[in-house]
């Protein structure tokens, strides 16, 4: 985690991240996602609102392992995040491919 200016958090993803993994089987019903959409958007969102509620962020920005921005393909879909855009799920939804 990497704090580049105020109160923005970015993190940068490295290539063997989980989350361009496929979803994992869920333990309990409160966890299960749906496809691999769900489940990235999902636990984006959850380190998103983690970092808002625990460590007063008021903006987090995904980044790819070089800094730039996050691309990756993950179960037949393209996710496309810009470095420059805190995350926002309505947002990043409307971006998949």
């Amino acid at each position: 985690v990497e704090y580049p200016a105020g109160d923005t958090v970015a993190i940068a993803f490295a290539k063997e991240a989980s989350i361009f993994g496929t979803p994992p089987t869920a333990k309990k019903d409160a966890y299960k996602t749906e496809n691999a959409e769900d489940f990235v958007l999902t636990a984006l969102n959850s380190v998103a609102q983690t970092l808002i509620q625990n460590y007063c962020a008021t903006n987090v920005l995904f980044l790819s392992e070089t800094g730039g921005n996050l691309t990756f393909e993950n179960g037949g879909k393209t996710f496309t995040f810009d470095a420059k855009t805190p995350w926002d799920y309505d947002t990043a939804k409307k971006g998949v491919k």
